[in-house]
């Protein structure tokens, strides 16, 4: 489907729910821009879920207390001592992978900040050394 027929599409959509034609517009230039850019068209809450394939409460619960969403565990490091890895159970990582894939890896330009340019976690890390906390 080109990007013509896809506003075309959501045309016929939002007229068929009734939408007012001021509300139908402003809706249209965001499907526009959400279809110029290449990132999945999201309304709202809900709609995300649908498309991330988790129920409303899930993603709540990961909005509300994202701790409870990641599991932490231990390795030993090369060097000697212990490496504390902290990471998302299967549910929110698949839709991290997802929001990554269909968002994040589409757009065309992001200002990354400059430590994030470099490729060792040690240079990174040093931009922060004596920074103040929030």
């Amino acid at each position: 489907m080109t990007d013509k027929q896809l506003i075309g599409y959501w045309d016929k959509n939002l007229e068929s729910v009734g939408l007012i034609p001021d509300i139908k517009e402003v809706y249209l230039k965001y499907v526009q821009l959400l279809i110029e850019n290449k990132v999945p068209i999201i309304f709202d809450f809900e709609h995300l879920s649908l498309l991330l394939g988790r129920s409303r409460l899930f993603l709540a619960s990961v909005i509300n207390s994202n701790s409870n969403h990641y599991r932490t565990f231990k390795i030993p490091k090369r060097s000697g001592g212990i490496r504390e890895i902290t990471a998302p159970y299967p549910a929110l990582l698949e839709c991290q992978y997802w929001i990554y894939e269909n968002i994040l890896k589409t757009i065309k330009y992001i200002r990354l900040h400059r430590a994030s340019l470099d490729k060792s976690i040690i240079t990174n890390s040093l931009f922060h050394v004596n920074q103040k906390q929030f």
